[in-house]
C-alpha cells in the first residue's frame, strides 16, 4: 500500500511540479475558506487565466486578486484566483465551475491567449477526476472587440476550439470519452461601450441570486456541500507535496499559459501608456506622437521580451508576441486615426490661410 501511494504522490508530483508551490499550499487557502461555510451548500469557481474585464475575476468582490475569495450567498462561492499553472490546475481538479474570460479577438484567432489556456490545466487535473467525478460547468466570457460576428458564430467558434484542446489532450485511464462529458460550456457575451457593465453585473447576478430564473445554482446545480467540497480537498492533499521544480521540458501548452499570462501584463501596461497619450493628444497636433508612440511600442515588446527570457526560441511565445504585436496595433489604431484628422484639418487650415494672403 505504501508503495502505492508514493508512486501516486509521485505521479501527481510530475504533473504539478511548478517553482515555489506546493499542493499542500492552495489546498490549504481553500479548506481554510470553506471552514466558515459550514454544512452549506458551495461552489467552487476556478478563475483562470487573466482578467479581461478588470483587475480582478469578473466574479470578485474584491479590489484586489486574493487566492481564495469566499463570496456569501444562497449557494457560497469558493473564487479561486491563481496564477501559475500548478495552481490553477488543482482549481480545475477541485471545482465545480471553471471560468476563463476571453477577449473576442483572441477567440476569433484561436490563439495561445484563447481557449488553448485550458489545455495544461486539462492535462494535469484528468488524473484527479476522480476526487471530484461530477460533469462540470465551464463559463466562457467573451469582452467584445466589435460587432462584426454574431453570438452564435463565437459559440461555434469556442466549441470547435474546444474540441481541439480535448483531442490533443492525453487521455489517462478512466478520462471521459468526450468534452461533452467533462464539461457543459456556457458562453457569456460582454458587449463594449455602455452595455458593459449592465453584462456583467446581470453575470454576477446569476451566481448570486437565488430569486432569479436563470440562477446558475437552482436546484442544487453545480455546487455540492461544504463537507464533500472539504472530503475532496483532503483526498487531493494526500498525493503529497509537489517538488519546486518539473522534471520534463515545458510544453506547448505551459508555454502558451505562461506566454498569455506575460503578454496580458505587457498590455495592460500598454493601455496605461496610450490612454495618457490619447488625452495629450485629443484636441491638438503632437509633432512628437510618433515618436511617442513607436517609444510605447517598443517598451512595451522590450518587457514582454524580458519575462519571456528562455522561451523566445518556442514556436507558440513567438505567436504570443506576433499577437501582442497585433493587440497593441488594434489599441492604437483609433488614437492614429484622431491624430491623422486633426493634422489634416491644421494642414488645410494652413494651406487655406497661405491662398488668402
Amino acid at each position: 500500500m505504501g508503495g502505492l501511494l508514493g508512486a501516486r504522490a509521485a505521479a501527481v508530483a510530475l504533473l504539478f511540479g511548478t517553482v515555489g508551490s506546493t499542493c499542500s499550499e492552495i489546498v490549504g487557502s481553500l479548506s481554510g475558506a470553506l471552514k466558515g461555510v459550514g454544512e452549506a451548500r458551495v461552489a467552487t469557481v476556478a478563475c483562470c487565466g487573466a482578467s479581461k474585464l478588470g483587475k480582478t475575476p469578473v466574479l470578485s468582490t474584491s479590489t484586489s486578486c486574493q487566492r481564495v475569495e469566499m463570496v456569501p450567498g444562497t449557494t457560497a462561492l469558493a473564487l479561486i484566483c491563481a496564477d501559475s499553472i500548478a495552481d490553477c490546475s488543482i482549481a480545475v481538479a477541485s471545482s465545480d465551475v471553471v471560468l476563463l474570460e476571453l477577449r473576442q479577438s483572441d477567440l476569433e484567432a484561436d490563439g495561445p491567449h484563447g481557449v488553448a489556456q485550458l489545455a495544461p490545466l486539462l492535462q494535469r487535473a484528468l488524473p484527479l477526476r476522480g476526487v471530484k467525478p461530477q460533469k462540470k460547468l465551464l463559463v466562457l466570457v467573451v469582452k467584445q472587440d466589435d460587432e462584426s460576428i454574431s453570438k452564435d458564430e463565437l459559440e461555434a467558434l469556442a466549441s470547435a476550439a474546444l474540441e481541439r484542446v480535448w483531442a490533443g489532450l492525453r487521455m489517462p485511464e478512466g478520462a471521459p470519452a468526450a468534452l461533452d462529458e467533462f464539461f457543459e460550456t456556457s458562453l457569456v457575451y460582454v458587449p463594449a461601450g455602455s452595455g458593459t457593465e449592465k453584462a456583467i453585473a446581470t453575470l454576477r447576478a446569476r451566481f448570486r441570486d437565488a430569486g432569479r430564473t436563470d440562477y446558475i445554482f437552482k436546484q442544487g446545480a453545480w455546487s455540492t456541500p461544504a463537507t464533500n467540497a472539504f472530503s475532496a480537498l483532503r483526498a487531493i492533499s494526500e498525493t503529497g507535496p509537489v517538488p519546486g521544480e518539473t522534471s520534463f521540458a515545458a510544453s506547448d501548452a505551459q508555454v502558451a499559459y505562461r506566454s498569455a499570462q506575460i503578454s496580458e501584463r505587457a498590455a495592460k501596461s500598454f493601455a496605461k501608456g496610450l490612454a495618457a497619450l490619447r488625452k495629450s493628444s485629443e484636441s491638438t497636433v503632437l509633432l512628437d506622437f510618433g515618436e511617442r508612440l513607436r517609444s510605447l511600442f517598443e517598451d512595451t515588446l522590450s518587457t514582454f521580451d524580458a519575462d519571456a527570457q528562455g522561451l523566445q526560441h518556442l514556436s507558440t511565445s513567438s505567436a504570443a508576441r506576433a499577437a501582442l504585436v497585433a493587440q497593441l496595433s488594434r489599441a492604437a489604431a483609433p488614437t492614429c486615426r484622431r491624430q491623422l484628422a486633426l493634422l489634416q484639418l491644421s494642414t488645410r487650415d494652413k494651406f487655406m490661410q497661405k491662398l488668402q494672403v
